[in-house]
């Protein structure tokens, strides 16, 4: 009994043999296709992503830039202030450098 499968593949037509190796690379090909497809697409949605990702990083780093200028023009001291401030006096120091230090 165990021959007689294999009698049944000598067996086969050529063409019934033909139209299904016929079919089955039609198969392959398409599923071949198919997933060529779905990786095309998700190389492109990737792309997308990484294009958006990219810009909103450049607007976070440009608001920051902008509050990094904002914050730079705002906290520097005005002439009035500079002159006004107090040059700091180390207690190590002698008394003479202390007094030549605040004149």
């Amino acid at each position: 009994m165990s021959n007689k499968p294999n009698e049944l593949l000598l067996n086969i037509d050529p063409q019934v043999k033909a139209y299904i190796n016929n079919a089955y690379q039609t198969t392959i090909l398409t599923v071949i296709d198919k997933v060529k497809e779905l990786i095309n697409q998700q190389a492109e949605n990737q792309r997308c992503w990484n294009e958006q990702l990219q810009n909103t990083i450049k607007d976070h780093f440009s608001k920051l830039e902008q509050i990094s200028l904002i914050n730079n023009s705002n906290n520097q001291p005005t002439e009035e202030e500079q002159s006004n401030q107090v040059i700091p006096v180390t207690i190590c120091s002698t008394p003479e450098t202390r007094d030549e230090t605040l004149q």
